[in-house]
C-alpha cells in the first residue's frame, strides 16, 4: 500500500488526441483499424483520451481505462505495451491492466481498445518517484471564463512538498496550445474557443520526485446569446476508508441540476484511474490508496451549456485498528504592516491537531490556498502572504503515519482599513508665471497609520505639467488656460483611496466694451475702416483684439491686421439701420462685447425726364432719366389700343391693323439694384423704379393717287405727300400746309385735287389742266362731296348735287353751257377730254370736247333711265336699266353702236378700252363696237364668247374671262389680242390684269400666264419660277408688279417702267397694296412704309418725301405713373 497523495489526470497530447471539449470532437489514432462496419441506424463511435498516474519505484499500479474511453458500444482492452524501461506491464484484463514501476521518471504505456471492429489507441503517462523521497503534491484546478477573456492561475498556490524540497514546473502537457506558462503563472487564452479544455502540469522537487495535476477550463460563448440555461455543478468533499468502493450519485446528492430539464452527461478529469463515470454517478475505487484525491467533473446539457466543479476525497486506512487524528480550524489575522515587513509567515498547527493513540502527526498536503504555502516542518506551514489577497483559505491534511488522516481549514485575513482622500481645488493665474504646489498629505489620511504612497495621478492637459515628489505635487500651466479635473489615488499597499484634483488656470483680468453710434454711410460707399479702440478697455493693461463682428445684414465684415480695427463693406444692394455686435478678447479667457449702430442711406429715386415714341415702320421708344441704370435695366411694355403686345426691347413692329390704333408704351426705368421684376438684386431692398407712359397715333400712307407722271399719297392723318414730275403735280410744297384733313384725292394727267373733310378743295399741278389754285377758283370749290378728273380738267359734285368744273376750258373745264342742268348729280364719268354726269333722275348731261363725247344732244332723248355710264378715250356708252345701251361721241371710236344696236339688249356690263366697247349680256354673250383695230370687232371669236363673267383690256385688245375659267382674246394681236401661244395654259384662271400692250392671268393655284407685247410685259419667262402664290397683279404702260400671298413682289416687263425692281427688292416684303402711274409703281407695306420704283422722273423715286411718309402724333404722356 502506498501512503501519500496521488493524482490521476487526463493528458491532452498533440501527438495523439484532441482535448475533450464541448465544442470539438477528438480524433483518435487508429491502430490496426478494422474495416468499417456496415451502415446502421446509430454509427459506432470510439475515441480515447490519455491517462496519467503517479507512483513510486517498485510499486504495482492497477489501471482502469474506463475513464479514458468514450464509446456507444461494448468495448474491450486488446493491448497494453510499455514504451520505455521505467515500467513493466504485468497483466491485462478486459477493462484495464497492471504495471510495475521499475525506475524513477515519466514512463509511457500505450494501450489499445476495440469496439465493433474499430480500434483506437492512447497513452498512459506515469510519474514515478524514488521510494526514499516523498513526492510533491500538485492540486487540480477548475476555472471558468468566456471565449473572449483570458484567465490565469498561480500554480505556486497549488503545489507543495511534504519534505519542504524546492519545486519547479517540469513540463506542461496540452494539445491546442491555448495554455502558456510564465514562471509559475499559467494563462489560458480562449481566442474564441467554446467548450472544455485542459492542460496537465508536472511538478518536480529538487531530488527528482514528480507529481502531476490538471487545470481544467470551461469556456462559454461570449458572442452568441442562446435560449438555454446552463446546468449547475457544486463542489463536494467527504472522507472514506481505503477499503471501500464509493459511488457518488451527483443528481441524488443535488450536486448537479438543469432548470430546462435537459438531458445531462458527465466528463471526468483526475482520479488516477481509480475513478470512472457511470451515467450521472462517479464510481471511486481506492484500491489500497490512502491520501487525498481531487476529481474535476464537467456536466453538460448537450445544448451548449456546461458547468464545472471539484470533488475532494480524504481516503484513510482504518486497518489495523487505528483512531483517526483530529485536525481543527484556525482563523488568523495579519496586519498590513506585518505583511509588508515580511511576506513569509510561519503557521504552527500543533495546537489544533491531536491523535488519541499518541501517534506522531505530520503534515501531508496543502490545498485550496490562493497564495503560495509550503510545508516547512512536521506541523509548520510557511505561508507567503500578499497585500493583494485580503482573504485566503488553506486546507491542510495531517497523517498519523498509520493510515489515519484528518484535515482542517486555516482562514487567513489581512486586517486593514482603507485610507481616505479629499477632493482638492487649486487655482493659478497662467499669465503671472510660476507654479503652484499641492501637498497631498494635507488631504489624505490612514487610520491604521500605514504609510501612504501616490499610486495614480492623471496626466494634465498639455502644455501644462503636473509632477510629483512623494505626496508633493507641482502644477505648472505653461500657458494652458482652462479647468481640468484629474483623478489622484493614494495606497497603503493594499487598499487605496481616490478623489478629484481640480486645477483652474485662468486670468484675473476684466474687459469692458461700449456701444458705438456711427454717422450715416452711403450704401455704395465701399469698404469702411472702423476702429473700436476708443470704446474698449482692459483692467490689466494688457493688449486686446477683436474676435468677431457679427449681425451685418446689409453688408459684410472682416477683421483687419490692426487688432482693434475691422472693415465694414456695404453689400450695395440694401439700405437701412444696421446693428453690429463686436466682441473683444485679451486671449486670457476673457471676452466683452457691445453694439455698433449705423445707417446706410438709400439710393435716389429714378426720374424719367423724357419719353417719346417715333414711328418709322417700327415704333421706337426713346427716353432719358436720372439716377437710373439706363438702358441696361430699362424695360418697355408696348400696347395697342390699351392691350399689351410683345415688343423687342424699345421697339415694336406693328402687325396687321395695329398702325390704325393708338400705340403706347409703358417704360420702366430702374436703378442698378433692381431685377427685371422690380425685386431687389440678391434680395436687397434698394430697388427703386419709375414708370412712364406715352401714346401716339401713327400717320402712314394709306392710299396713292397717280397722275401721268407723278404720285400723291394720302396719309392716315389726312395729310398729303407728292412726288414725281412737278409739271404733272409732283410738287405740292406750295400748299403743303393746307394739305391737312384731306378725305380723298382726284387727278388729271397733269394735276391733283384734294378734297378735305370740310368740303373744300386744294389743287396743285399744271394750272391749265386743273392745277389752278387761285383765290377765285378756290372760292367756288366749297361744300364738295366728290371730285372727278379727265386728262386735263376736274368736275366736282357738291353736296347739293350741283357741279363745279375747272381745268382746260374746251375739254370739260368749263361747264357753263350745261350749268343749269347740272343739278342733282350723283356720278360723273370722264373720257379723255369730256364729262358725262348721271343725275338722280337717271338722265345724263355731258360737256367738254364734242370729239370726245362732250355733246350728247343727238341722243339726249334716249339718255333716260340710265343705270351707269362708261367711256373710251373718245366716246361714252350708257347702260340703261332695261339692259339697252346708248352710245355717243367719236363714231369710229365707240360713239356709234348702231351696227350692233339690235344686239344691245339684256346687257349686264360694259367694258371700254381706248377706242372700243365690249358689252357682256346677261346670258354671258358679248357684243362689241368701235374701232375694229382696238377690238371693236369680235366676230372672229363670237362663237367662243359665251358664259363670259368679266373682260380685261389693253389699249387695243380684250381678254374675256369665262365662267369655266378659260380666256378668249381678240383685238390687236401683237398687244394681247392673240393668246394662241398660251391658250392651253389659260385654264383655271381667276383674274386678268393688263398693261397697255399685254395681259397677265392669275390662275387658281397662284401661278401666272402672260401674253401680248413682250416689251410691255407679255413675256414673264425670266421670273416665271417666282410667280407662285400670286394674289393680285398691277400694270402700267409697259410693266407688271405681282403681289404674292407672303407680301413679296415680283416684277417684269419694261425695266424703265418698273419691270426691274432689283434696286428695292430687299424692301418689297410685307406689302399690302400696289399702285402705278404710266411708268412707275408704288407699294404700301404692312408697317406703313412706302416704296417706289420705275422711271425716276415719273414717280419712281420717292426719296424726297421718304422721311415724311411715316410720322406720329403724341396724344398722351405721363412721366411718373402712380
Amino acid at each position: 500500500m502506498h501512503h501519500g497523495v496521488l493524482s490521476f489526470t487526463l493528458l491532452f497530447l498533440l501527438l495523439f488526441l484532441g482535448a475533450c471539449t464541448g465544442g470539438e470532437t477528438a480524433t483518435p489514432l487508429l491502430i490496426n483499424e478494422a474495416p468499417p462496419a456496415a451502415p446502421q441506424a446509430a454509427p459506432v463511435t470510439l475515441s480515447l483520451t490519455p491517462l496519467v498516474a503517479d507512483t513510486q519505484v517498485g510499486q504495482t499500479l492497477t489501471v482502469d481505462v474506463s475513464a479514458a474511453v468514450q464509446s456507444n458500444a461494448d468495448w474491450q482492452l486488446i493491448r497494453a505495451d510499455a514504451k520505455d524501461n521505467l515500467s513493466q506491464v504485468l497483466t491485462r484484463q478486459e477493462k484495464g491492466f497492471s504495471i510495475k514501476a521499475t525506475a524513477a521518471g515519466l514512463s509511457q504505456v500505450e494501450f489499445q481498445v476495440s469496439a465493433a471492429g474499430m480500434a483506437s489507441s492512447a497513452m498512459l503517462y506515469v510519474a514515478i518517484s524514488a521510494p526514499d523521497n516523498q513526492a510533491p503534491v500538485a492540486a487540480n484546478k477548475a476555472l471558468t471564463t468566456d471565449s473572449n477573456t483570458p484567465v490565469s492561475v498561480d500554480l505556486a498556490s497549488l503545489i507543495s512538498d511534504p519534505e519542504s524540497d524546492s519545486l519547479s514546473i517540469q513540463s506542461l502537457l496540452q494539445t491546442a496550445e491555448r495554455f502558456s506558462l510564465d514562471g509559475f503563472v499559467l494563462t489560458f487564452t480562449p481566442a474564441g474557443f467554446v467548450g472544455t479544455d485542459a492542460a496537465s502540469y508536472v511538478v518536480e522537487d529538487a531530488r527528482g520526485a514528480l507529481a502531476v495535476a490538471q487545470v481544467v477550463v470551461s469556456s462559454s460563448d461570449a458572442t452568441v446569446q442562446i435560449s438555454n440555461t446552463a446546468p449547475t455543478a457544486k463542489d463536494y468533499q467527504l472522507a472514506m476508508d481505503s477499503a471501500e468502493v464509493l459511488t457518488i450519485d451527483l443528481a441524488a446528492l443535488g450536486l448537479i441540476a438543469d432548470t430546462d430539464g435537459d438531458s445531462l452527461s458527465l466528463s471526468l478529469y483526475g482520479g488516477n484511474a481509480r475513478a470512472a463515470v457511470d451515467g450521472l454517478s462517479i464510481r471511486y475505487t481506492p484500491a489500497g490508496f490512502v491520501g487525498t484525491e481531487e476529481l474535476v467533473y464537467v456536466v453538460s446539457d448537450n445544448q451548449g451549456g456546461s458547468a464545472i466543479a471539484t470533488i475532494r476525497l480524504l481516503v484513510s486506512d482504518n486497518t489495523p485498528a487505528n483512531t483517526q487524528p483530529l485536525a481543527g480550524d484556525l482563523n488568523l489575522n495579519f496586519s498590513l504592516a506585518q505583511v509588508q515587513a515580511s511576506a513569509s509567515q510561519a503557521i504552527d498547527i500543533s495546537a489544533i491537531v491531536s491523535d488519541a493513540d499518541g501517534d506522531e502527526l505530520t503534515l501531508s498536503s496543502l490545498y485550496g490556498n490562493l497564495n503560495p504555502a509550503l510545508i516547512s516542518s512536521a506541523l509548520t506551514i510557511d505561508y507567503h502572504a500578499s497585500a493583494d489577497t485580503a482573504n485566503d483559505s488553506l486546507v491542510y491534511v495531517i497523517s498519523d503515519g498509520r493510515g489515519g488522516l484528518a484535515q482542517g481549514t486555516i482562514n487567513i485575513a489581512i486586517a486593514n482599513t482603507a485610507p481616505t482622500a479629499q477632493a482638492i481645488s487649486a487655482s493659478v493665474d497662467p499669465y503671472a508665471g510660476g507654479s503652484i504646489g499641492i501637498d497631498l498629505s494635507l488631504y489624505t489620511s490612514d487610520s491604521d497609520g500605514d504609510t501612504l504612497t501616490l499610486s495614480h495621478l492623471d496626466s494634465p492637459t498639455t502644455p501644462s505639467t503636473l509632477s510629483a515628489s512623494g505626496l508633493m505635487l507641482t502644477f505648472t500651466p505653461n500657458g494652458y488656460v482652462g479647468t481640468q479635473s484629474l483623478r489622484y489615488e493614494v495606497s497603503d499597499g493594499q487598499k487605496s483611496a481616490t478623489n478629484l484634483l481640480t486645477l483652474v488656470s485662468a486670468s484675473t483680468a476684466s474687459l469692458s466694451a461700449n456701444d458705438i453710434n456711427l454717422a450715416a454711410i452711403a450704401m455704395d460707399a465701399g469698404q469702411q475702416s472702423i476702429d473700436v479702440s476708443a470704446y474698449v478697455s482692459n483692467s490689466s493693461g494688457r493688449s486686446m483684439r477683436l474676435v468677431s463682428v457679427s449681425g451685418a445684414g446689409f453688408g459684410t465684415t472682416a477683421l483687419s491686421a490692426s487688432p482693434l480695427t475691422f472693415y465694414y463693406t456695404p453689400s450695395d444692394i440694401s439700405y437701412g439701420d444696421e446693428t453690429l455686435t463686436y466682441r473683444i478678447t485679451d486671449d486670457e479667457g476673457h471676452f466683452a462685447e457691445a453694439d455698433i449702430s449705423l445707417t446706410l442711406d438709400p439710393p435716389a429715386d429714378p426720374l424719367i425726364s423724357s419719353l417719346t415714341l417715333s414711328y418709322a415702320g417700327t415704333v421706337t421708344a426713346t427716353l432719358s432719366c436720372s439716377d437710373c441704370d439706363h438702358p441696361t435695366n430699362s424695360s418697355y411694355q408696348f400696347e395697342v389700343d390699351g392691350l399689351p403686345v410683345s415688343g423687342s426691347g424699345n421697339q415694336y413692329s406693328p402687325q396687321g391693323t395695329d398702325k390704325d390704333q393708338r400705340i403706347g408704351v409703358i417704360a420702366t426705368v430702374r436703378n442698378r439694384y433692381c431685377n427685371a421684376d422690380n425685386t431687389g438684386v440678391n434680395g436687397g431692398n434698394a430697388c427703386r423704379f419709375e414708370r412712364g407712359q406715352t401714346i401716339i397715333e401713327t400717320a402712314y400712307p394709306s392710299s396713292v393717287t397717280s397722275s401721268l407722271r407723278a404720285h400723291a399719297t394720302l396719309k392716315s392723318d389726312g395729310t398729303v405727300l407728292c412726288w414725281g414730275n412737278s409739271a404733272n403735280g409732283g410738287d405740292c410744297s406750295v400748299i403743303q400746309s393746307d394739305l391737312v384733313d384731306v378725305a380723298s384725292i382726284a387727278r388729271t394727267d397733269w394735276a391733283f385735287a384734294a378734297l378735305k373733310n370740310d368740303g373744300t378743295v386744294e389743287v396743285w399741278g399744271n394750272t391749265l389742266y386743273g392745277g389752278d389754285n387761285s383765290a377765285g377758283a378756290k372760292a367756288l370749290r366749297v361744300d364738295v362731296a366728290q371730285i372727278y378728273g379727265n386728262e386735263v380738267a376736274f368736275a366736282a359734285v357738291k353736296n347739293d348735287g350741283t357741279v363745279v368744273t375747272w381745268g382746260n376750258v374746251g375739254d370739260g373745264g368749263n361747264s357753263a353751257s350745261v350749268q343749269s342742268s347740272l343739278t342733282d348729280v350723283e356720278h360723273i364719268s370722264a373720257s379723255a377730254r369730256a364729262f358725262a354726269a348721271l343725275k338722280g333722275d337717271a338722265s345724263v348731261i355731258s360737256w367738254g370736247n364734242a370729239l370726245y363725247g362732250g355733246d350728247s344732244s343727238a341722243v339726249s332723248a334716249s339718255l333716260v333711265s340710265v343705270k351707269q355710264t362708261q367711256a373710251t378715250l373718245f366716246a361714252f356708252a350708257a347702260l340703261k336699266y332695261d339692259g339697252t345701251v346708248v352710245a355717243w361721241g367719236d363714231a369710229s371710236n365707240g360713239g356709234d353702236a348702231s351696227a350692233v344696236q339690235p344686239q344691245l339688249i339684256n346687257v349686264a356690263a360694259i367694258y371700254p378700252n381706248w377706242r372700243a366697247f365690249a358689252a357682256v349680256k346677261a346670258d354671258g354673250s358679248v357684243v362689241t363696237w368701235g374701232n375694229s383695230l382696238y377690238g371693236g370687232d369680235s366676230s372672229s371669236v363670237s362663237a367662243q364668247l359665251t358664259n363670259v363673267v368679266s373682260i380685261a383690256h389693253t389699249t387695243h385688245a380684250y381678254a374675256a374671262l369665262k365662267a369655266d375659267a378659260t380666256v378668249v382674246t381678240w383685238g390687236a394681236a401683237s398687244i394681247g389680242g392673240n393668246s394662241a401661244a398660251v391658250q392651253a395654259q389659260l385654264i383655271n384662271v381667276k383674274s386678268i390684269a393688263s398693261t397697255q400692250g399685254a395681259f397677265a392671268a392669275i390662275k387658281d393655284d397662284g401661278s401666272v400666264v402672260t401674253w401680248g407685247s413682250a416689251a410691255a410685259g407679255g413675256d414673264s419667262s425670266a421670273v416665271q419660277t417666282e410667280l407662285t402664290n400670286v394674289v393680285s397683279i398691277t400694270g402700267n404702260e409697259g410693266a407688271f408688279a405681282a403681289l404674292k400671298a407672303d407680301g413679296s413682289v415680283v416684277t417684269w416687263g419694261n425695266a424703265v417702267d418698273g419691270g426691274d425692281s432689283s434696286a428695292v427688292a430687299g424692301q418689297l416684303v410685307a406689302v399690302e397694296k400696289l399702285y402705278a402711274n404710266s411708268r412707275s409703281f408704288v407699294a404700301l407695306k404692312e408697317d406703313g412704309c412706302l416704296i417706289s420704283w420705275g422711271d425716276a422722273t415719273r414717280g419712281g423715286d420717292s426719296s424726297a418725301i421718304q422721311s415724311q411718309t411715316l410720322s406720329a402724333t403724341t396724344v398722351y404722356t405721363e412721366l411718373a405713373m402712380p
